[in-house]
């Protein structure tokens, strides 16, 4: 295990690496405008990405292993057509996202849907290698082909992003179809009426789960293009996007943790797992967050340019909130892992109700900072929740929970035990 979380660990370093550099140069080669417009198209694909996850996202590793890869990639497939095609149009038609964004929104939804499909069951087969290698491919190929339009061809455009997307998931398709080529049977149509109440149902919790969860931290986003404008957008993402690089520990243990979960009948060993992992992941996050702090404002404005001097506000305003985050998201894969979604459904739902309202007051006056504050209570609040819910469902010490220094000393220990037993 400890082999696949510093594999997953890395992968998502580099990832974060590599996104980080495709912000600088959207932010300041392309300016907060562009940016702006960018970020809006993210949160599209994102939202689109999420609705096609009802029968082709998390949930399906609890399948993977019983079902018929066949039939799962079929209805996978199909519902990813149809929910691609019916969403991009009502975003674009409801101008949530722009118009022009249309057919762009469409192509690169779907490609990512069925992108993401493939490395799902990559993950239920627990071929993490092979997943970490595509998804570094993809990084690779987008930055490399966004640096080549951008600083090659001069196109200082939004064109030069949207191409480089493309051409990094189209890469990223063919080499995960070969990758589960090997797992493909005979379509089996008896199966397909149990299998699908078993899909939609599972993932209709995730849906609601992760859904709720995007709006709760980008509603922000629709709240400061509608009251102060796209160029806010732009550089309240990019604070975003800095802050939350500090969870990539906290992803990647979550990782190992939610598929490591979902095959172990051990439930005390799986909270044990949760309680000292979270502890972890929150202490070794927080020297991160600290340096983020540290940075001087000046440090910001030369990475991004000076339409992002208010960046650093957006980072203190989301600290608190990013800080709880790492805590409790090995909690929600802890609950995933259970089989328990509607935990995380009701957290998550109770995370974008306080963005909903408290951002519609907030974020007109205080702007970008306000959308960080706002982003912090829904954190915290979702946090807290799992929180309570955790303590209630294990009956664990609250004391327990809190994390020590003490615990990075049993880090190396316990994770090699976990290995040893998971093996045997």
């Amino acid at each position: 295990m400890f082999n696949k979380i510093a594999s997953t660990f890395i992968t998502r370093g580099i990832s974060a690496l590599i996104s980080f550099a495709v912000l600088i140069i959207t932010a300041k080669v392309l300016g907060a405008e562009i940016r702006g417009n960018i970020s809006l198209l993210i949160l599209g694909i994102s939202f689109i990405t999420m609705i096609s996850q009802v029968a082709g996202g998390p949930a399906l590793i609890y399948l993977i292993p019983k079902s018929n890869i066949s039939s799962l990639v079929g209805v996978s497939y199909i519902w990813a057509a149809i929910s691609c095609l019916v969403f991009s149009f009502i975003l674009s038609a409801t101008n949530f996202i722009p118009e022009f964004f249309f057919y762009h929104l469409l192509f690169i939804s779907l490609l990512q849907c069925l992108s993401h499909l493939h490395l799902v069951i990559l993950l239920g087969k627990e071929k993490i290698n092979i997943h970490n290698l595509i998804v570094l491919a993809q990084v690779f190929t987008h930055i490399i082909f966004m640096a080549f339009f951008v600083f090659i061809w001069d196109q200082k455009t939004i064109e030069s992003f949207i191409w480089s997307i493309y051409i990094s998931n189209i890469l990223t398709y063919i080499l995960s179809l070969i990758a589960i080529q090997k797992y493909f049977v005979k379509f089996n149509l008896f199966e397909l009426p149990g299998l699908l109440k078993t899909m939609f149902k599972n993932g209709t919790y995730t849906l609601v789960a992760n859904i709720t969860l995007l709006l709760s931290v980008r509603m922000s986003y629709y709240y400061l293009n509608l009251f102060t404008g796209t160029a806010a957008v732009g550089i309240f993402s990019a604070g975003v996007s800095v802050t939350e690089s500090v969870l990539l520990l906290s992803s990647s243990v979550s990782l190992i943790i939610f598929m490591r979960i979902a095959n172990s009948s051990d439930t005390l060993f799986a909270q044990n797992l949760t309680i000292r992992l979270s502890k972890i992941c929150f202490i070794l996050t927080l020297p991160c967050l600290f340096l983020l702090l540290l940075l001087p404002k000046d440090f910001y404005n030369f990475l991004f340019g000076e339409e992002f001097a208010t960046i650093k506000d957006v980072i203190m305003a989301l600290s608190v909130g990013i800080a709880a985050i790492s805590f409790s998201m090995i909690y929600s894969h802890y609950f995933a892992g259970m089989g328990k979604y509607h935990i995380n459904a009701i957290a998550s739902s109770i995370s974008f109700s306080i963005t909903l309202v408290a951002g519609y007051f907030i974020i007109p006056i205080w702007g970008i900072t306000g959308a960080g504050w706002v982003a912090s209570m829904a954190y915290l609040a979702s946090s807290g929740f799992h929180f309570v819910v955790f303590l209630k469902h294990t009956g664990a010490n609250p004391l327990y929970l809190a994390p020590t220094l003490r615990d990075i000393s049993f880090f190396n220990k316990y994770l090699l035990n976990f290995n040893r037993k998971t093996n045997s």
